[in-house]
This record gives structure tokens, sequence and C-alpha cells, in this order.
């Protein structure tokens, strides 16, 4: 039997002999939808997000919030602290905190924070982006998702030698094949998509200019690679 394997796409990407799974089909595997205790993920990464300031936001029937300033001459603002409380502990999840449209579900552009906050465990770490992915992100990802059946389901299928392509607005695809193979020199795009293997996913959770899709952190713990893979 095969042993299966997972690639990483956009919505305009393909691969012969690959089963399709766009994140539309994934939800329940989110960090929209997984929860730690009573907090959704997805509050939980984006309130620990340090910037300069945050806009006015405004998400239709889900969420406000006024524009303030969160960091101030090399100190953290208490309107700070309050926004982290009310995000993490919001009774919806919170995709962009920055969106300042009417229209239900908005995503927007990627805003890249100053650092990361962790107090997991009662102790305080302190990350910029590409550090908390690692440190932060994908293991609190990984110690939820395993919880859902849908997971169990997916990793039944790549035990029995499916070939899955996960596709997610987030990750590479044919528009980024330049940047990668040509600009960096990886190579790691083969016709707008990316094997999932140590060495292509290093250079995914190291690229400080894109954002990862937790579509990669859901590849690992398919492929088991949780403790084997560091990053």
């Amino acid at each position: 039997m095969r042993k299966g394997k997972i690639r990483l796409g956009s919505y305009s990407s393909e691969a012969e002999g690959y089963h399709i799974i766009s994140s539309d089909d994934l939800d329940e595997l989110s960090p929209s939808c997984l929860k730690d205790g009573d907090r959704y993920l997805i509050n939980i990464w984006n309130f620990s997000k340090v910037h300069q300031s945050v806009p006015r936001s405004s998400i239709k029937n889900i969420w406000t919030h006024p524009a303030e300033a969160h960091f101030h001459n090399g100190h953290l603002t208490n309107d700070y602290w309050n926004w982290r409380d009310k995000g993490m502990n919001y009774t919806h999840p919170i995709e962009n905190p920055f969106s300042n449209k009417h229209t239900e579900g908005y995503i927007g552009t990627y805003h890249t924070p100053l650092f990361v906050i962790d107090t997991r465990n009662g102790k305080k770490s302190i990350y910029n982006e590409v550090e908390a992915r690692k440190a932060f992100y994908l293991p609190s990802y990984l110690k939820t998702v395993v919880q859902s059946q849908k997971f169990n389901e997916l990793k039944n299928s790549i035990k029995s030698g499916e070939r899955l392509l996960l596709i997610d607005y987030h990750n590479p695809g044919p528009m980024n094949e330049v940047f990668y193979n040509e600009i960096l020199g990886k190579n790691i795009l083969t016709n707008g998509t990316v094997e999932v293997t140590k060495q292509n996913l290093d250079v995914l959770f190291n690229d400080p200019l894109h954002p990862i899709s937790y579509t990669a952190y859901l590849a690992i713990a398919l492929l088991d690679k949780q403790t084997e893979w560091r990053f």
C-alpha cells in the first residue's frame, strides 16, 4: 500500500492524483471553530498579538471596538490588556480584529504584529510572529485538533494511502511561484502546490512576509510528524 501524502495550495491550485479538500470543508478543524476550553483558538492567537495601535473595527452583528493605542513609549497600554481580555473571551470567533467592514465573514488584510505574548501555563513568553508560529500557534493547534472526529477521518484516509491537497487562501499558489522558487530560490512549489515535507514547511514557517495557513499545522498532525519534525 502506498503511503499517503499531503500538498498545500490556494484556490487556483491542482495536483494530479490528489483529492482536493478546501478549507470550506474543513471548518470544524479551523482555529475559528476549535476551542481551548471555552475560548476559540483564533481569538487566543489574534488577541495575543501586540500592534502599535488598532483602528476602529466593526464586523456586522459580531464585533465592535474603538481605535486605540496598544504600545506607547516602549510600554503596553491598559487598553491593550482590556482589548486582549475582551477578544480572547469573546463568544464569537474574530478572524480579523482590524476589520471595519459590515459584511459578515469578511477577512481583510493581514497585519503583522510587533510581537506576540503567550501566557499559557501561567508564564509570559514574548515571540516575534515567526517564533510564535512554532512555539505557540502550532502546539496549541495540535493539542486541540486531535479531539475532532473529522481529524480522525482524514488521518485514516492518509493511513490508507490517500493523497490530499488542502486548499486555503493563506497557502501559497501559482501566483507565489516566482517569490518562493526564483526570488528565494527554494523551489518548493510545483504546479502551484507545496508538498508537505519538513524542508518545505521550514520555508513557510520562516517566511515573515506571508501568513501561514492552519492547514500546514493540520498536515503535520495528519502525517503524525508532530514529534519528529521540530521547527
